[in-house]
């Protein structure tokens, strides 16, 4: 085979344009641009195991076209552009693309048999390969590149080569077994390209080695947690919560202490509301790791949601200890201590996430709320008049400021910030339910009673707003249409407590 330098370099443009023609496509259809998921690339074509070896082997080149994202294509397309038109002129064009995509399912290939269950995509195998072909067919040929080629070739093979190996243990998408079968793919080509006539037979036995790979990669898929793991979350981000359960489970019973597994398996079951199971598993997951952020995290939200305060302060309190930067469980923990009646404690852990976050809205959004179920009235609009200062476009601070001010008595301060919030969220039903609440306390029962009914039917099964719709009804003399919707609030939710005073629920 006659290797020439072409005169124009028509190969190279024409990949990069593909690889970002497939990105374009794959935004255009509502995949993240920056940081997708596994299952947002799934269906592009990317290289995962179970599917590869199930007869859609095609997954082996298309995955060379896919990326996770604008970060993963760029760093990927500009060393090719620069290596790829180097390679085109020495190599030519046909061996030059032949050893892009032999090397990309190459690398693909050994990725699949290193790590089934990763589902991986990008032409970084394709790239290693090609930088491997051409490197040793300058070599055996004893061709010097020109100064100013080797002060662009070199350095970028280099840059590259060690910012891929840093990226590939920071993404689950990408690892160095794809990128160590590109290399040795390419490398032997190009040593089958410098002997010319041994090209097509290493063409043809690369593909030989592909294919005796599958049947491996096969054994490798079956069976085995870490693929049934990735496949419950792929079914999770698919929106299949019970398959995805099944598969975590199988997962389980087949790595009983893999930490991995049961955190997946206890979050799958907090997701779903069986938080019994979840606290179970989850302890299993601690147990194994202590360090386990979201075991950690699963744990404690499970047993708040399952209303076992005390545990649940506890368990909060090691999870905010391994995540201190994390405002949502240092917020739940408030709610814990507010639940228990510790609200000098509510107070006090929510002061402490400010130290964290001095200009967050939603804490002082949650201290306002804390120092409401102190008595603190005062100091209760004081935070959240801060927090809608701080975010003048929520909705939600003016709800809960419209809350305080009507039990502190200023009906028109209540009114008129409860129809901001409306005004900004005409269709949210606590929003409504605490119009109906602001309007209770004015003395407009009638008004009161629509704007719980309207909170009701965007949300039937809330019981708060049934029994507070019970109680302005009784106001207005409509005994049996209280009883009912009371009825009603207790049928949904009989641990409801509401307060002793006949005030609404808040």
């Amino acid at each position: 085979m006659e290797v020439t330098a072409p005169r124009r370099i028509l190969i190279t443009p024409l990949l990069v344009a593909v690889n970002v023609g497939v990105y374009w496509a794959m935004v255009s259809e509502g995949v993240p641009p920056m940081t997708p998921y596994a299952a947002q690339v799934l269906p592009f074509g990317a290289n995962f195991g179970p599917y590869t070896v199930d007869g859609e082997w095609w997954r082996l080149l298309s995955s060379c076209f896919v990326h996770y994202g604008a970060l993963h294509l760029v760093m990927n397309m500009i060393p090719i552009a620069l290596v790829g038109a180097l390679a085109e002129r020495k190599l030519g064009s046909i061996v030059f693309l032949v050893s892009y995509l032999l090397s990309g399912v190459g690398g693909m290939t050994a990725s699949m048999l290193w790590r089934p269950d990763v589902v991986s995509a990008g032409a970084s195998g394709a790239f290693f390969g090609v930088a491997g072909t051409v490197s040793l067919f300058l070599y055996l040929s004893g061709i010097e590149l020109p100064e100013t080629t080797r002060r662009v070739f070199l350095p970028v093979v280099l840059v590259f080569t060690g910012a891929t190996l840093i990226i590939s243990s920071s993404f689950d998408g990408i690892d160095n077994a794809g990128h160590v079968g590109g290399l040795l793919t390419g490398m032997a080509l190009g040593v089958a390209a410098f002997y010319r006539r041994f090209f097509i037979p290493a063409c043809v036995a690369s593909l030989a080695l592909v294919a005796s790979a599958l049947p491996i990669a096969a054994r490798r898929v079956e069976d085995n947690p870490r693929v049934l793991i990735t496949n419950a979350y792929l079914e999770f981000e698919s929106g299949n919560p019970t398959a995805a359960t099944e598969l975590a489970e199988k997962a389980v019973e087949l790595a009983p202490t893999d930490p991995r597994a049961l955190e997946l398996l206890s979050s799958l079951q907090a997701e779903q509301r069986n938080y019994t199971e979840a606290i179970r598993v989850a302890r299993q997951a601690v147990e194994l790791d202590p360090l386990s952020e979201q075991a950690q995290r699963v744990l404690s939200r499970s047993l708040f949601f399952n209303r076992d305060y005390d545990l649940a302060v506890d368990e909060l309190r090691l999870a905010i200890e391994l995540t201190p930067k994390d405002m949502d469980t240092r917020i739940m923990l408030s709610h814990a201590l507010r639940r228990l009646e510790r609200f000098d404690d509510a107070v006090a852990a929510l002061d402490e996430a400010l130290k964290w976050q001095p200009d967050s809205s939603s804490l002082y959004g949650e201290l306002g709320m804390a120092h409401f179920d102190r008595g603190d009235l005062e100091a209760a609009v004081e935070s959240l008049n801060e927090a809608v200062t701080l975010q003048p476009d929520s909705a939600e601070g003016y709800n809960r400021l419209s809350l305080v001010l009507a039990r502190s008595g200023d009906d028109d301060g209540a009114l008129e910030a409860i129809q901001k919030a409306v005004e900004m969220r005409p269709d949210a039903p606590h929003i409504l339910d605490s119009l109906g609440t602001v309007r209770f306390y004015r003395g407009e029962f009638d008004q009161a009673t629509e704007a719980y009914r309207s909170a009701i039917e965007l949300e039937p099964d809330n019981a708060v707003y049934y029994y507070n719709q019970s109680l302005a009804l009784r106001r207005m003399g409509r005994d049996v249409e209280a009883n009912r919707a009371r009825t009603e609030a207790f049928r949904l939710d009989p641990n409801l407590d509401p307060p002793t005073d006949s005030h609404p629920m808040i």
